[in-house]
Parts: C-alpha cells; sequence; structure tokens
C-alpha cells in the first residue's frame, strides 16, 4: 500500500518542522518536541485494527483515505493539542495539510 510507505517520511518531516519553528520560551516551555511525539503518532495508528481500516469502505472511505484521516487526528492530537494559542495550531494544522498533500498524492 503506497500510502504506508508515506507515513513514515511525512511523519518525520512533520516533526522536524514543528520542532524547528516552535521552539520553546519561558512562557511555552512546554514547547519540547521529541522523539516521544513520533512514537505516540505511530502508537495510535499501529493500535487501529485491520477490520475497522477495512470497514472504512462501508462509511465511503478507501482504506488509503482512512489511514490518511487517521495520521492526520493523530499528527493533531500530537501536536495540535500541545499548543496554547489558536494563531500556532492553525500553522501546525497547515504544516499536516501541506505535508500530507506532499506525502500522499
Amino acid at each position: 500500500m503506497k500510502v504506508v510507505d508515506g507515513l513514515t517520511s511525512g511523519t518525520v518531516k512533520l516533526w522536524n518542522k514543528v520542532k524547528n519553528t516552535l521552539l520553546p520560551t519561558p512562557a511555552k516551555f512546554h514547547y519540547v518536541f521529541n522523539m516521544r511525539e513520533l512514537s505516540r503518532i505511530f502508537k495510535g495508528l499501529t493500535g487501529v485494527r485491520k477490520d475497522i481500516v477495512l470497514s472504512g469502505s462501508t462509511l465511503g472511505f478507501k482504506p488509503e483515505i482512512f489511514i490518511i484521516a487517521l495520521w492526520r487526528h493523530e499528527c493533531e492530537r500530537v501536536f495540535v493539542d500541545k499548543l496554547t494559542n489558536n494563531k500556532e495550531k492553525d500553522q501546525v494544522k497547515n504544516y499536516i495539510h501541506e505535508i500530507s498533500l506532499e506525502t500522499f498524492t
């Protein structure tokens, strides 16, 4: 499945972009993005059973689209939920969108 091949490279690309642009400050000391974020994303992806991915087709989704949507959700859960203001949240959501277009199209 071509989508699965892009999960690792897309996730690492997103992680690098986030950790290099959203640096910790005294007010945002928790803006530390380490490899733990990568493991949380992949834990969320691998925690879904195969039959759930395949049953996405009953909802009108191809399994590939379901995996991309799940990846985007996990990236938002791990990165966006850690941020404190809407500008930065929107910025990371845009990163996720851009990288998903680059990686999965």
